[in-house]
C-alpha cells in the first residue's frame, strides 16, 4: 500500500539507478581505454614506432576476448618487472575496485526497502551476500574512485612517457 508520492519517488529512483548502471559501465569503458594506453606504453617502453603500438592496441588489447580483469592481470605482471612497482600496484588496486563495482552494477539485483522515517523506499544492492545501501556516501565514494583512477593513469602515462629517453614527443 504505497502512497502516490512514494510510488512516484520509487519510479524516479528506479529510473535514476538505471542511468547510474549505464554510467558505471560507460565510465569503466573509458578507464579501460586509458588502461590500454598505459599497457601499450609500458609494453613498448623505449620504442617510438606508433604503428607498432597501434597494431598491439588493436590486435591484442581491443580484441573482445581480452577482458578488463585479464588486462589488469597483465598490468600486474608488468608492474613486477617495472621500476614503478609502487605506483603501478596502486593503479592495479584501484582498477580492481573499478572492475568489481562494474560487475556489481552489471550483475547484482537492486531492491528497494521501506524507510518509515523518510516515508520512502530506499535502494540497496546485495553484493556477495551483503546488503549495501545505495546512498550519498556510497555514491560519493564511487565518484571519488572513478574520478581519481582516470587521472591516476593519465598522470602516470605523462610522467612515464616524458621520462622515456627515446620519446621525441616529450
Amino acid at each position: 500500500n504505497m502512497t502516490e508520492e512514494v510510488a512516484m519517488d520509487y519510479e524516479l529512483q528506479r529510473k535514476g539507478l538505471r542511468e547510474i548502471r549505464g554510467n558505471v559501465v560507460a565510465r569503466t569503458i573509458e578507464i579501460e581505454f586509458s588502461l590500454d594506453k598505459l599497457l601499450t606504453e609500458l609494453f613498448y617502453y623505449g620504442i617510438i614506432d606508433e604503428q607498432l603500438k597501434n597494431k598491439f592496441d588493436s590486435a591484442i588489447l581491443k580484441q573482445s576476448r581480452l577482458s578488463l580483469s585479464k588486462k589488469i592481470e597483465f598490468l600486474e605482471r608488468l608492474a613486477k618487472l617495472s621500476d614503478y612497482k609502487l605506483e603501478l600496484n596502486d593503479i592495479v588496486k584501484n582498477l580492481k575496485k573499478v572492475s568489481e563495482v562494474r560487475n556489481d552494477f552489471a550483475h547484482s539485483i537492486i531492491s528497494f526497502h521501506p524507510n518509515e522515517e523518510a516515508n520512502k523506499l530506499l535502494p540497496f544492492m546485495y553484493i556477495k551476500g551483503e546488503k549495501i545501501a545505495l546512498d550519498k556516501p556510497y555514491f560519493d565514494e564511487l565518484n571519488q574512485l572513478f574520478g581519481s583512477i582516470g587521472n591516476q593513469i593519465d598522470n602516470f602515462i605523462k610522467k612515464f612517457t616524458n621520462f622515456n629517453p627515446n620519446n621525441k614527443n616529450a
